[in-house]
């Protein structure tokens, strides 16, 4: 089975309206990261095509998508922009959530002080499992917007971070995945239409 972690960064977490996809990295298990980067396939603000028609291209070759909130995010924020843009999206793949499986699994890490439950954001499961912090922050929102709206130089070196990161942030989730798949009961396999 083909399997591969993927992350993407997007303006906004609406795909309607004020998001579009500023970066992908799909991270096959085993392989090196690819990169898809909005402003190196020469798109424009909500015209990302070019890249959702690659990425979509990249992804059909893999049955199992893994991600951290891949679930509620990822996958459906590429369908949408697919949908939206023209794009056709015949994959179906298996998903494997890190964060829901990580809830799943019951594990308690530091409160939500809003829901009092314990939080699931990347950082916290992977200081949960004792793996390397890889994380970066992003700068948002002054070095986000700059690889939206900057030019040249600035807007290079803006999105040449946002890419190190989203590049980190897959080889955390393959970490995150390595350990939560052996001990997950269920393992929360679902085909997504």
């Amino acid at each position: 089975m083909n399997c591969a972690v993927l992350d993407l960064e997007t303006t906004d977490l609406h795909a309607v309206g004020g998001g579009f996809i500023l970066c992908a990295v799909v991270k096959p298990l085993r392989g090196k990261p690819i990169v898809f980067r909005y402003d190196e396939m020469h798109c424009r603000a909500f015209h990302e095509k070019r890249l959702v028609q690659a990425l979509t291209d990249e992804m059909s070759k893999y049955h199992l998508w893994i991600g951290h909130n891949i679930d509620r995010f990822d996958f459906n924020f590429l369908r949408s922009r697919a949908v939206i843009l023209g794009v056709p999206f015949p994959v179906q793949p298996m998903l494997y959530d890190t964060m829901l499986a990580f809830k799943r699994l019951g594990y308690l890490t530091v409160a939500n002080p809003a829901t009092g439950k314990p939080r699931a954001n990347l950082d916290h499961v992977a200081d949960f499992f004792n793996i390397p912090q890889l994380k970066t922050k992003v700068g948002y929102p002054n070095a986000h917007w700059r690889t939206v709206w900057g030019t040249g130089k600035e807007r290079g070196e803006a999105m040449d971070s946002l890419a190190d990161h989203c590049v980190r942030d897959t080889i955390m989730t393959q970490m995150i995945y390595e350990r939560e798949l052996p001990v997950d009961p269920v393992w929360g396999l679902r085909r997504k239409r």
